[in-house]
């Protein structure tokens, strides 16, 4: 499983690119090689901006970001 980072648009959501992401506070969770691993929070989450979520590949993700994204 690998963390995934997308952004909502207005038509759909964008898989970011790994050098989206600024520079890494030193008091976040171990990125361990990726830069889409959340800061701080260890689950799924979303709001109106974005979906960050594990999935066990990108095509898992891509399903699991549009079902998040046609939910709300």
């Amino acid at each position: 499983m690998r963390w995934y980072y997308f952004e909502i648009k207005a038509d759909g959501v964008s898989l970011v690119s790994d050098d989206y992401f600024g520079a890494r506070p030193a008091d976040a969770n171990d990125a361990q090689g990726n830069p889409h691993t959340p800061w701080y929070q260890l689950e799924d989450h979303w709001d109106e901006e974005h979906i960050h979520i594990r999935a066990a590949s990108d095509q898992q993700a891509i399903s699991k970001a549009v079902a998040i994204f046609e939910s709300c």
